[in-house]
């Protein structure tokens, strides 16, 4: 129950930002005497890092376009300061809790749970914090790290193109994340824990995308992989000391977009965890990564209601690619699947997961009830269901079902989501959704390793 919940949480946390993503484009365009309106010539493409505002246009129409979530990096701090300023000048701009690891924190915490937070936390973080998040620092630093949310409604439109859904672009510009600052603090809270039923969370992993321009100077590519190698051995140092600890570990993913990080990350990183939390996207782009999906499957999975069969069937292969992780929880805008290895080669795993069929549902409701607010009481006129029929015999429904997959045996525990047309809210969804599940988890380690 939620009452024996301890979290260990890190680590990437900031300030968000919170703006219309069109007014803020606008904005900025006018700041450099250019017209308001974005060119409807502007071709919509992926650059991954941003440099100009020329691509951050280009990158933002990309996803706007499909309706996609996204986060990138800002290499500019000039254009950065500047895209910011643009967004605070914006009539609903707001200021709120941002960074994987605070979100999940303060949702846990309401669930709850008792949450030490490692991460860079300034003074206006550390107000929007709930009282029961305590800060593994000793003391919080001077300023906050920032980052920028820029929203948009369903049927938004800009140069020619209309948002299907709505969603949300984000852009950081954040050194102290990017190194992964909180390690240390982590670390030192892990040890200091007294609890066998701790759990750490790992999230703010695929920040380390933007250490390249770490020092503002633009570094060789030798030193960024340095860089990069130094704080992967830190997190492998980290996972040792819970191995030791007998303490189950949980990595949070999120958006990235460099192939042979995520490569790097899953073998040393997902070779030595419990469980992973990530969306229809994130899903996609390691299966792809690791190449457990045929380009097809990888398409239906990235969809915005993506095809239940396919999940299942790539779950399982990430279950059995994986020589550790025994639960994977995997979150869309129409429905949520926890997949729990219950058998890995007649070897009992690690962990033993109970409770998956209440995680799930927690799950389920957190995104309603957080993206929706007051549409989900009656009489819900502003909410439909989007999930396969299998699942919503009832809201939320179990709909546990095991399959054999390379002599894995995996069972699935699936729950629809109310979708409202006018979210209140869309950042930080996921998150929300992760640490409501693992607020309701029951584990147990085993201790024979």
């Amino acid at each position: 129950s939620p009452a024996n919940c301890n979290i260990l949480l890190g680590l990437n946390t900031n300030l968000d930002l919170v703006s219309s993503a069109l007014e803020t484009l606008a904005g900025a365009r006018k700041d450099e005497g250019l017209a308001r309106e974005l060119d409807a010539n502007t071709a919509p493409h992926d650059f991954g890092r941003i440099a100009t505002l020329e691509q951050l246009e280009a990158t933002f129409l990309s996803f706007f376009s499909a309706g996609s979530a996204a986060e990138r990096f800002v290499s500019s701090t000039e254009l950065f300061d500047r895209i910011v300023s643009s967004a605070r000048r914006t009539q609903a701009a707001v200021t709120a809790p941002g960074g994987n690891a605070a979100l999940m924190a303060n949702r846990a915490a309401l669930e709850g749970c008792r949450v030490r937070l490692a991460g860079p936390v300034g003074p206006a973080l550390q107000k929007l914090l709930h009282p029961r998040v305590v800060l593994a620092a000793q003391e919080p630093q001077l300023t906050d790290e920032v980052h920028l949310i820029l929203e948009y409604a369903r049927g938004a439109k800009v140069a020619g193109h209309s948002a299907p859904r709505a969603n949300r672009f984000i852009l950081t510009s954040d050194v102290a994340n990017a190194r992964l600052d909180g390690l240390s603090d982590l670390e030192q809270a892990l040890r200091d824990a007294t609890d066998d039923g701790a759990l750490v969370v790992l999230a703010g992993l695929h920040l380390l995308e933007g250490i390249a321009d770490t020092d503002g100077a633009g570094p060789g590519q030798h030193d960024i992989v340095s860089v990069q190698e130094r704080r992967i051995q830190a997190v492998e140092k980290l996972l040792s000391l819970a191995e030791q600890r007998h303490v189950a570990v949980h990595w949070e993913l999120a958006s990235m977009t460099d192939p042979e990080l995520l490569q790097q990350l899953w073998e040393r990183i997902g070779s030595r965890i419990d469980s992973i939390g990530l969306n229809e996207q994130e899903l996609a782009f390691l299966a792809k990564t690791i190449r457990i999906c045929t380009d097809v499957q990888c398409a239906n999975v990235a969809k915005t209601v993506p095809d239940a069969q396919t999940v299942e069937t790539v779950l399982a292969q990430l279950l059995d690619r994986s020589p550790r992780i025994s639960r994977v929880h995997f979150h869309s805008l129409a429905f949520h699947t926890i997949a729990i290895a219950e058998q890995r080669e007649k070897k009992i795993p690690r962990v033993q997961w109970k409770t998956s069929t209440a995680s799930v549902a927690a799950g389920s409701i957190a995104a309603s009830a957080q993206a929706c607010g007051d549409q989900i009481h009656p009489p819900m006129d502003g909410v439909s269901v989007l999930a396969p029929v299998s699942m919503t015999h009832g809201i939320p429904h179990r709909n546990s079902v095991c399959v054999r997959s390379c002599d894995t045996l995996v069972s699935f525990y699936s729950a629809p989501v109310l979708v409202c047309d006018r979210p209140q809210r869309t950042v930080g969804l996921g998150d929300a959704i992760s640490s409501a599940a693992l607020s309701r988890v029951v584990f147990s380690v085993t201790r024979s390793e």
